[in-house]
């Protein structure tokens, strides 16, 4: 097992946001994390990733549990996470976002030759590697995000949000990238409102409701949970892979 919550707990005050979460994600897979605004799934990626501490429940990563709100040495560890809203250093060139993605690698010696091959990967980030990243798109900003968190040579990759405010060509682009990137081996963990597109990706994905899971299962499971289909996945009864 790559990464395991087990009965993962965050509290904002007297709101649970996460409630006795339990996920798991296996090498090589794409797992997708559903369900309405203020679900809990933003939270249970930032507990994941230490940006918020958990008031129970134990995180474990390639067998081992890791250290409370540690972000660094999770990041050390093989974790990257993408944040909703990109946050992207905007007054530091393309280049200096990406360079700033490895500085927490323990082994440098190929950067330059993984900084290429972001730059062969995103061909817009290369023609602008010299410009300040407040001057890219909203897609290319996401782009760089992605790249920056490419650059830690991460085991599993978290997004959060990763279509939100893209256009329907560009959302389109976006998935295809992450479904590029997991044929090539790439974990990723995956919070996305975009339902269709996410099943369309996802080998399994968990639905969260009011910060507790209320399913989880294969896209073909989910969709024949008429119920779980019907409140959180739209009507379709179909995904096409």
């Amino acid at each position: 097992m790559l990464l395991e919550t087990k009965k993962l707990q965050v509290s904002y005050g007297r709101i649970e946001a996460v409630d006795q979460v339990s996920v798991s994600v296996e090498a090589g897979e794409v797992v997708a994390v559903l369900g309405a605004n203020g679900a809990g799934k933003s939270s249970l990626l930032n507990a994941i990733y230490g940006l918020v501490g958990a008031r129970g429940g134990e995180v474990y990563f390639e067998g081992k549990k890791l250290p409370a709100r540690s972000t660094h040495a999770r990041i050390k560890s093989g974790l990257a996470l993408v944040p909703e809203g990109r946050r992207i250093l905007v007054s530091l060139t393309v280049d200096e976002n990406l360079r700033l993605g490895a500085y927490g690698r323990r082994d440098t010696s190929n950067l330059e030759d993984d900084l290429d091959a972001i730059y062969g990967r995103f061909s817009n980030l290369r023609d602008r590697r010299h410009m300040l990243a407040s001057a890219l798109s909203g897609g290319e900003q996401q782009m760089l995000a992605i790249g920056r968190s490419l650059m830690a040579k991460p085991a599993l990759l978290m997004l959060d949000e990763p279509s939100l405010g893209l256009s329907p060509k560009l959302v389109g682009e976006l998935f295809e990238l992450l479904r590029e990137l997991n044929e090539d081996g790439l974990s990723i963990l995956l919070v996305e409102q975009n339902t269709h597109k996410a099943l369309q990706l996802a080998h399994r994905s968990y639905v969260l409701e009011l910060g507790r899971c209320v399913a989880a299962g294969t896209p073909d499971e989910l969709l024949r949970h008429g119920k779980i289909a019907e409140a959180y996945l739209g009507h379709s009864n179909e995904v096409t892979h």
